[in-house]
């Protein structure tokens, strides 16, 4: 059984100094076994939010466009297969060391600065399925 610590936090005072490695040997050695724990949070190191600020096509794809991206720093191109997407539409983004689900399936893959079709492409625009929210 899976449990969030944000749940379990609804029904418990916590103090803000323990852990989840003491609250996990707490909870084995107080009432059940815990096997093991996860920071879902560290599924989105690496990972912003963009605002798409143009939209192009593609010199060398048909399917392919290259979005240009404001990720707070700085407008980055990006090139997407995406058919959804619209200029100023906020986005998902894994930048290069982020890992994401390509197409949601699969291991999570590293996502690296790379040439598609000729164009360079700083990352990758995410659907929900691909990062982990779909559900």
């Amino acid at each position: 059984m899976k449990l969030s610590l944000n749940w379990i936090k609804d029904y418990v005072d916590l103090p803000d100094s323990l852990t989840m490695e003491k609250l996990s040997f707490d909870l084995t050695m107080s009432t059940v076994e815990v096997e093991g724990t996860e920071d879902l949070s560290k599924r989105f190191d690496n990972m912003k939010l963009g605002v798409i600020k143009e939209i192009l096509p593609h010199p060398n794809a048909d399917a392919l466009r290259i979005c240009k991206v404001d990720l707070g720093d700085d407008i980055y191109d990006i090139v997407c297969g995406g058919s959804n997407l619209y200029e100023n539409q906020k986005v998902a983004v894994a930048c290069p060391g982020s890992f994401c689900r390509w197409h949601g399936e699969g291991e999570p893959v590293e996502i690296k600065v790379s040439k598609l079709r000729g164009i360079e492409s700083y990352g990758m625009i995410c659907a929900s399925t691909e990062i982990g929210l779909a559900d």
